[in-house]
């Protein structure tokens, strides 16, 4: 952005992710499996707040036309790659790991 920015403290590849999609008529299932020691997880039954999504683009795959997150509702804003990363965990749900 030309008159914004943002840090983020740590990014990652989860390379032992284990992610599935599977496609229906118009819908589609995401199923990923992370290791907990991935995640720094040691204790069983954890409950954390925490928040994912998608983006989608357009046909030719080279701008993001929608957010979709499972909890945050407000991800409107497409276009200003700051505010897409921006944390916002007032807006996160609750996510109970067994």
């Amino acid at each position: 952005s030309p008159w914004r920015g943002e840090k983020v403290d740590h990014v990652v590849r989860l390379t032992d992710a284990e992610v599935s999609v599977e496609k229906r008529n118009n819908t589609y299932t995401v199923d990923v499996r992370v290791p907990r020691k991935t995640l720094g997880l040691e204790a069983t039954d954890v409950s954390l707040k925490a928040d994912f999504g998608v983006t989608f683009g357009d046909a030719e795959g080279t701008e993001t036309q929608l957010r979709s997150y499972w909890a945050n509702p407000a991800t409107m804003l497409v276009d200003d790659i700051p505010g897409e990363i921006m944390l916002h965990p007032n807006l996160w749900g609750s996510l109970r790991i067994p």
